[in-house]
């Protein structure tokens, strides 16, 4: 059984501004060319595990802007905006820092970019914690965090999956 939590963010009258307009992105020839790489896989669902996590997709990319991010307890996979066309996207896998080569898609027209940087972490691993005894689940499996937008707007879901024996 998945359920999600959602929370979205910024204001209800601007939805169809976010869809359309996207903020410039920095050119690959000004980004990091050092591709950091840890020795061990992080945390993502910790204040300091999701920091570390923003901090090298800006190291990385240049920027925190992504068009999604699943972020599990020990890796992620990543949709970056491409500089030369914020339409199209690279899905990057991440668990000791971003590797190997990304697949290409394209972001919809009613998709925002959401700024990793600018996520209020202590609410995300709050509604982390919470989210079983909320919603009455026990036996949990992996959780997983969607950093994504809905109906225009970043938003944020929690899914929670319990084990049957």
């Amino acid at each position: 059984i998945a359920v999600a939590i959602w929370a979205t963010a910024g204001p209800a009258d601007n939805q169809s501004d976010a869809a359309t307009t996207f903020p410039p992105l920095p050119n690959p020839s000004t980004t990091a060319s050092a591709k950091p790489v840890l020795q061990e896989k992080l945390s993502l669902h910790t204040a300091v595990g999701f920091a570390t996590f923003v901090a090298l997709t800006r190291a990385r990319f240049g920027t925190t802007l992504v068009e999604s991010a699943a972020l599990y307890p020990d890796y992620a996979s990543v949709n970056i905006a491409t500089a030369a066309n914020p339409r199209h996207t690279e899905r990057w896998y991440f668990a000791k820092g971003y590797q190997g080569t990304p697949s290409k898609g394209t972001i919809g027209a009613d998709s925002a970019l959401i700024d990793v940087a600018k996520v209020d972490t202590a609410a995300m691993i709050s509604a982390i914690k919470r989210s079983p005894s909320v919603l009455g689940v026990q036996s949990v499996s992996p959780t997983s965090v969607i950093h994504g937008s809905g109906e225009g707007v970043p938003a944020v879901a929690i899914y929670v999956s319990t084990v049957f024996p």
